[in-house]
């Protein structure tokens, strides 16, 4: 088992394995994802009815060994950890192509009871931390690139007198499949990119009816980027190298909590004018509740 460490404020990973011979990874417990769930009663109701359920952050305990050949070399390693595990600052746990964000509840804890946990050899570490979003997500997000135009085969190639032949189709309402394979629903991040002249960009959720629209013209070369993700919920249109905060152009009806669900999502773009003049890269990351992979030994 390998998993990568990385300190978001100071830009320093530490990597814990089973197989190195510096940092030895003991075990690493990422607890389990705890619920609360709210009740409420009715007169002459069996039970109780569920109001809603939410998730608790999610409590993580490492166990690593410091491995060294000298003293100074163990107080090296000691000054790093004690650097790394920073209260006050987040760490990123990447394990296979997952990731979670945690921040450490306490300093490195040392064993300072007995000489053989703790020497100029060997120092066994305890890291306690919190993940306050307590579900894994994907390392590297997964990205979805439309096309603005559909290939159409055209081999033995004819081209009939006065008819032509089509090479290309370009549709006026394109439509996306995104598979949402986490445990719950999404954000996600649109970035459409424009080769002329887009009035009124608009992304629909065809299962659900929902959208978001902007009251806005794109002009060839604008990019117009909008996120839905909780906590960074976010419209901004670059045109010439300008950023703007277009969140105050959504049209009427629209909303910024178009999401990926959980299965397939159908997607649709459209535009008021230019739609085929416009390609579409959908960003997202699953989340799951667990992640454990088999281990060898």
């Amino acid at each position: 088992m390998e998993i990568k460490l990385v300190n978001l404020s100071q830009n320093t990973e530490l990597v814990l394995s089973h197989d190195a011979f510096d940092y030895v990874l003991e075990t690493a417990d990422w607890g389990k994802v705890k619920s609360t769930t709210n009740t409420v009663q009715y007169v002459n109701l069996l039970g109780a009815a569920i109001q809603s359920t939410s998730l608790q952050p999610r409590e993580i305990e490492i166990i690593v060994w410091l491995v060294s050949h000298s003293k100074q070399e163990m107080t090296d390693k000691k000054a790093f950890m004690n650097k790394f595990i920073n209260p006050l600052q987040d760490i990123e746990c990447v394990y296979g192509d997952y990731s979670l964000i945690m921040r450490p509840v306490a300093s490195i804890q040392y064993n300072n009871k007995e000489i053989r946990y703790n020497n100029q050899i060997l120092c066994r570490c305890l890291i306690q931390a919190t993940a306050p979003m307590p579900l894994w997500g994907l390392y590297k997000n997964k990205t979805i690139t439309s096309k603005s135009t559909r290939e159409t085969p055209f081999w033995p190639l004819i081209i009939p007198t006065g008819v032509g032949k089509t090479f290309g189709i370009i549709p006026a309402d394109a439509a996306y499949s995104i598979e949402n394979t986490g445990d719950v629903a999404v954000g996600l991040i649109a970035l459409l990119q424009a080769s002329g002249d887009v009035v009124k960009p608009k992304l629909l959720d065809k299962n659900t009816g929902k959208y978001f629209e902007f009251n806005v013209t794109l002009h060839d070369g604008d990019t117009l980027e909008v996120s839905t993700v909780t906590g960074n919920k976010y419209a901004r249109l670059t045109s010439n190298g300008t950023v703007t905060d277009v969140l105050r152009d959504l049209t009427q009806g629209s909303i910024m909590s178009v999401v990926l669900s959980t299965g397939v999502n159908s997607f649709a773009l459209r535009a008021e004018n230019g739609a085929s003049n416009v390609t579409l890269s959908i960003s997202y990351s699953p989340l799951w509740l667990e992640v454990q992979e088999a281990e060898e030994y």
